[in-house]
């Protein structure tokens, strides 16, 4: 079997150091906070209202988490 040489496009590229871009600017968040909270504010009062209704006897050292 013959050796095969390896032919890179822009070889020359690689012979001297080059700037690589990284990035892309600021992050983009898919949501703002106050989407958020107004998303989860009602089911986080509901699960506080329901840890207060629990017997304190139920509760891990008489606190939950």
């Amino acid at each position: 079997m013959s050796e095969r040489n390896l032919l890179l496009g822009k070889g020359e590229a690689l012979t001297t150091a080059q700037a690589i871009k990284r990035g892309s600017g600021p992050k983009k968040f898919p949501y703002t906070i106050e989407e958020v909270r107004a998303e989860i504010s009602s089911s986080l009062e509901q699960v506080q209202n329901s840890l207060s209704a629990l017997p304190k006897a139920a509760k891990a050292w008489g606190g939950s988490v």
